[in-house]
């Protein structure tokens, strides 16, 4: 009786379990299936996102290259004004030196003629003067 009481209601039991078993295998294995293509299309919508954050990032690196160019270039522009402005500068600067050299050299030559032309008027004024008429 024991035996029949088992082999009547244990027996279902035991075939649901086993056929619950399979069907929680297929379950699992499309589960794991989707997991699989959820990882690889989360990895690839990351793939996606990284590449687009990079060529964002590049993009706004060369956009500020750019502006630094530009600044580079308006500043260079200046330098230049800058440095041509300095080398007239320094044109007169020399001119004007050339000039004070030329100045010093007649007022000195000046001098030694001062001393010769005293020495005329004293000995025009030790001549005795004769007026004729």
């Amino acid at each position: 009786m024991v035996f029949h009481y088992i082999n009547e209601n244990v027996k279902p039991l035991r075939a649901a379990l086993a056929e619950a078993n399979a069907e929680l295998k297929v379950a699992m294995d499309h589960l794991n299936s989707l997991k699989d293509r959820l990882a690889v299309s989360l990895l690839s919508n990351a793939v996606i996102f990284i590449s687009f954050v990079s060529y964002n990032r590049v993009k706004r690196c060369f956009l500020c290259a750019q502006e630094l160019q530009k600044v580079l270039d308006v500043l260079s522009e200046k330098m230049n004004v800058a440095l041509a402005e300095k080398q007239k500068c320094q044109e007169e600067a020399d001119m004007t030196a050339f000039v004070i050299d030329l100045a010093n050299r007649l007022i000195n030559g000046l001098a030694s003629e001062n001393i010769r032309w005293a020495e005329t008027v004293q000995l025009y004024v030790d001549l005795p003067l004769y007026i004729i008429f």
